[in-house]
């Protein structure tokens, strides 16, 4: 995880995991993974998978686009720009490695 200049306290009792990870990402301008998410938030990194495709969805409607940096693999540079979910691929299937960079997301306004 980079140097981030997000407050990484206790998380609200008045907000939802929804919420939180939504008001993470308004206050970034560097694109997230998961697991940055998912400590910034203190929610699963599971959770984080399935509440990210529901902003992405949400978004279709709303002020903002949740936006996915596809991931790529580390040994040869594959990279899966077709791919939509917002987990992380197993394995390349140029090069068969399991070296694979998650995918990043950034929240950008209409």
């Amino acid at each position: 995880m980079s140097n981030k200049k997000i407050a990484s306290g206790p998380p609200s009792r008045s907000s939802t995991a929804r919420q939180r990870i939504f008001n993470i990402l308004k206050a970034t301008q560097e694109p997230l993974s998961a697991k940055d998410i998912s400590f910034l938030a203190h929610v699963s990194e599971k959770d984080v998978h399935i509440h990210i495709d529901h902003l992405r969805r949400s978004a279709k409607s709303g002020t903002y686009r949740l936006e996915m940096v596809a991931a790529h693999c580390l040994a040869c540079g594959f990279e899966f720009a077709k791919r939509e979910r917002a987990t992380s691929p197993g394995r390349c299937p140029l090069c068969k490695s399991s070296r694979v960079n998650p995918p990043l997301f950034l929240l950008n306004y209409l």
